[in-house]
């Protein structure tokens, strides 16, 4: 497994791009004492990641025992990233970095081409990208997740430029409001205010009347 190697470079519907997340995320997590397996489904295997010495770099390096595992967990074409010694209080902290763990109401949550608009309070000024939390906006009054080739990212996917943000929220809400859907909301309001939401709106002709 190299580091940089990546078969998502070219697919826009990836959340990856580098080569180095589950890695180095697994190198993390064992270092910090939450042991970490992986179900590999298509070729029914179960790795498992250990520190260990290595006497060709003469080094303790991240190591993967891979072994055949007919203890089927997850669909033949899935992977399941297994992370122990997650205490509670963690947990909570933690799920809400993660759409499809956290699952908010359908109800408050608007689709657009680009992404959605998460309109649940709790979910103010946070940004996420592909379901994964990567920032809060404390200008945005709404949250919202991004399809992963929206928005580009730092390479710990923890920041992204604010002027590329506002202009892609506000891509969002010129489509939104040209949508039966939208009608629900007064975007001249949201204008008159200045929110950073729709900023650059009137970029976006082809939508908004």
């Amino acid at each position: 497994l190299l580091l940089g190697s990546t078969s998502k470079g070219e697919d826009d519907d990836a959340r990856g791009r580098y080569g180095e997340g589950f890695k180095t995320g697994s190198l993390a997590l064992i270092r910090a004492g939450k042991p970490v397996v992986i179900y590999v489904g298509p070729a029914n295997e179960r790795w498992e990641c250990t520190i260990e010495p290595s006497p060709v770099f003469d080094a303790d390096v991240l190591t993967f025992n891979i072994a055949k595992d007919s203890v089927w967990k997850i669909n033949r074409d899935k992977l399941l990233f297994e992370v122990n010694n997650i205490e509670p209080q963690e947990w909570a902290e933690m799920k809400t970095m993660f759409l499809n763990i956290y699952a908010p109401d359908k109800k408050s949550v608007i689709t657009a081409p680009d992404g959605e608009v998460l309109l649940g309070t709790e979910l103010k000024g946070r940004v996420y990208c592909g379901g994964i939390f990567v920032d809060i906006d404390k200008d945005l009054n709404y949250g919202y997740n991004f399809k992963p080739n929206v928005l580009e990212l730092n390479r710990d996917r923890n920041m992204v430029n604010a002027f590329n943000l506002h202009w892609a929220t506000s891509k969002m809400w010129a489509f939104i409001t040209s949508t039966k859907k939208g009608k629900l909301f007064d975007t001249l309001v949201m204008l008159k205010k200045g929110d950073a939401d729709v900023e650059y709106i009137k970029q976006f002709t082809d939508y908004t009347v």
